[in-house]
């Protein structure tokens, strides 16, 4: 095959006219494909002419991963435990035979907890008195460049800072460096890894296979870059190769990949290193040929993100230089495990005696091969009490059990697409018959294109946001105070897993996250009444249990299309939007309309009434939905701060002192409110998300007020 594409390539190449400099996959166009054929008809295939003058270079994609260390993404951390059946029983490697739903996540719940209160640790015992305080920020500031002024301002005179913490000159800028040195402990969590631009292997060696058994998914197997090798070189054959054998007798083979964004469980993948790729190919991943289907991948240095595990090198005879040193020293001092942990990592360790003796002695208890092992999680200890690698590790095994269970296999192996929003889409426009034709000269083609990009950027973070939400609220008991019913159905509550149709709530809410993901290309937002008024209602319905289609017809009604209009139009307001529904309400009740069961509504006749028709049924179910949509409207405001007093953890959220006070309002408030009922068993359901609160809002305030208070 290969063979014949360069024939082909460099036959042409001896007229200039009809050079052909590359060959691509259709995957490299976006729209407007034409003139493609196949391998077997290469010669017939349309020459595309591109202009080169105004080509640049292309922004540069390192070929290694930044400090063999990755933050764990905040989607992955949520939606990896969502959406497990109450039957399901999972194998962690190492730990335990056996977990059922309720044990598996209270076990990964300790362990993040664990991360939160280490790192809150860490961080306010750097903050004992105003002398640590003005080391922090002196460190701080010459790490992100000098800045002689802000030093001066720092200098502490008479038990004092010389310019006070609180002044307005500097104030926001010192907040900003002592809230950063909370979120990258607090907040991020980082365990080895980082991300890889994945490449096809067409051309190398196709053979890559995802790994099927017993109705599970067993894994993904990956070729690693060569310079990964490094990680791994105590295993390194005379030969400088690392066999896949070798990695599995260590348990080293086995990791976490995932795309951001990440929607379900389908960007989530267990992994298995069967080989390294070449030198010359960079910091590439290989996976298999099924990756582009399963996870949407098309190769335009679309990213892997992944998790490692944690390795220590064994490079001393610890049990020969413990029974020496304590001979030597015997009635003096004794040894602990840490301390031998520390010198591997080459560390002064807290015993003095020790380091003198070690930094005399330890040539003598070199082994003549280094050993290489994986960092173990005591499940006989406390999670605070196991090492952060061995959390991290233990981490990534809960995850790897999940993955590669029977209960998750139809959810990592659906492909991510939103063929059903698709479909609506066509079913709405052959109602509606929008005119498309979009004249390219137009400046209105041009605002229009502009318009949908925004839209589409903006309504990622909105549908993101509830797709991770969904996943918190799902272990917690929050019921509706009064049901919302539709199309037969009675939504009563926020954490069900499935929706009417007995379909997983998360897929319907990550084809909406595909779908505004792609919004540039295939604008189904636009038609489908998808935008920023609407987008909380539609993720609020959907999340509540309704079908894509029950959302759609809905949202589609004409009133509600009328209505989104004259609010954007208006200003997007709250009084925009008063006067907009004042004004429906009055033409339909002029027209006669009457409020009805909204129960009694059906599928089909929001289908059907999606055209405007003039009949009193038509009046009267425009007027229901419009006093629907209404109240939707109230339950999302109370909802859009659930969603925030969960986001503590949001690697882009501001920790600062303004912002935790926000978001500790929105608690307050949550307190009082009567729209939802059960509000507190989101914390029983997800106890970490509690600590993020805890740590990264109410305990970082009390350090920052009185940091603050000390100059």
């Amino acid at each position: 095959m290969l063979a014949k594409l360069l024939d082909t390539m460099q036959r042409d190449s001896f007229s200039d006219s009809n050079t052909v400099d590359s060959i691509q996959f259709e995957s490299a166009v976006k729209a407007g494909l034409y003139g493609n054929t196949t391998i077997a008809n290469i010669e017939e295939a349309t020459r595309h002419g591109l202009r080169n003058e105004d080509y640049r270079l292309q922004q540069e994609t390192p070929d290694h991963y930044s400090d063999a260390q990755g933050l764990i993404g905040t989607q992955l951390r949520k939606l990896i435990v969502s959406d497990i059946s109450d039957e399901a029983m999972f194998a962690i490697k190492g730990i335990e035979d056996e977990y059922t739903k309720g044990k598996i996540l209270q076990f990964y719940q300790e362990i993040v907890t664990a991360d939160i209160m280490e790192g809150f640790q860490e961080v306010s015992d750097r903050f004992k008195d105003i002398k640590a305080v003005q080391e922090l920020l002196l460190e701080e500031v010459r790490n992100r460049g000098n800045n002689p002024e802000l030093e001066e301002a720092l200098e502490i005179v008479d038990g004092r800072f010389k310019l006070p913490l609180f002044h307005p000159l500097h104030s926001r800028r010192v907040e900003s460096l002592l809230s950063s040195v909370f979120k990258n402990k607090v907040v991020k969590h980082k365990a080895p890894g980082g991300n890889l631009v994945q490449v096809s292997g067409v051309g190398y060696m196709n053979d890559l296979r995802v790994v099927v058994k017993d109705g599970a998914l067993q894994h993904l197997e990956v070729r690693l870059p060569y310079w990964m090798k490094e990680k791994f070189s105590a295993l390194q054959d005379e030969n400088g190769e690392i066999s896949p054998e070798k990695l599995a007798e260590h348990d080293l083979d086995r990791l976490i990949g995932y795309r951001i964004p990440t929607e379900d469980k389908y960007s989530m993948l267990p992994l298995k290193v069967v080989e390294f790729l070449p030198r010359e190919s960079g910091g590439g991943i290989m996976l298999p040929p099924e990756i582009t289907t399963i996870t949407g991948s098309d190769f335009d240095v679309d990213k892997m993100y992944i998790h490692l595990p944690a390795l220590y090198s064994k490079r001393y005879d610890k049990t020969k230089a413990k029974r020496d040193f304590e001979k030597a020293n015997e009635g003096v001092a004794k040894l602990t495990e840490a301390i031998f942990n520390q010198i591997e990592l080459e560390e002064v360790t807290d015993n003095e005696i020790f380091n003198n003796w070690w930094k005399d002695n330890k040539e003598s208890y070199l082994l003549e091969e280094p050993e290489l092992y994986r960092a173990r999680y005591n499940k006989d200890k406390a999670a605070l009490d196991n090492t952060k690698d061995a959390r991290n590790n233990a981490k990534l095994d809960i995850a790897w059990s999940i993955l590669t269970n029977k209960d998750t296999f139809s959810r990592v192996i659906k492909p991510g697409n939103f063929d059903n929003l698709e479909k609506l889409m066509k079913k709405v426009n052959d109602i509606l018959k929008p005119d498309e034709n979009l004249a390219i000269a137009d400046p209105l083609t041009s605002l229009t294109m502009f318009s949908r990009n925004m839209a589409g950027k903006a309504l990622i973070g909105i549908f993101a946001n509830h797709n991770v939400n969904h996943a918190i609220l799902q272990h917690s008991n929050v019921e509706l105070a009064e049901m919302v019913s539709l199309n037969g159905f009675d939504a009563t509550n926020l954490h069900s897993i499935k929706n009417e149709n007995t379909e997983y709530i998360s897929g319907d809410l990550s084809q909406y996250l595909a779908a505004i993901v792609d919004n540039a290309k295939n604008p189904i937002s636009a038609y489908l009444n998808i935008n920023m008024f609407t987008a909380d209602i539609i993720a609020y319905m959907t999340r509540l249990g309704f079908s894509m289609d029950t959302v759609i017809g809905f949202i589609n009604q004409p009133t509600i299309r009328e209505l989104a209009k004259q609010y954007i139009l208006n200003g997007s307001t709250n009084e925009a939007y008063v006067e907009a529904i004042r004004s429906l309400k009055a033409t339909l009740v002029k027209r006669g309309a009457k409020s009805i069961d909204s129960k009694d509504i059906t599928q089909d006749k929001m289908f059907e009434y999606i055209k405007k028709q003039n009949t009193q049924d038509y009046n009267d179910v425009q007027l229901t939905l419009l006093e629907l949509f209404d109240r939707l409207r109230d339950d999302t405001f109370t909802l859009g701060k659930v969603v925030r007093v969960t986001r503590a953890d949001n690697i882009n959220r501001q920790l600062t002192m303004a912002s935790n006070e926000i978001m500790a309002r929105d608690m307050k408030d949550l307190e009082t409110q009567e729209t939802f009922t059960n509000i507190d068993s989101i914390w029983e359901g997800m106890p970490m998300m509690k600590a993020f609160y805890d740590y990264a809002v109410t305990e970082t305030n009390k350090v920052l007020k009185k940091i603050f208070l000390m100059g």
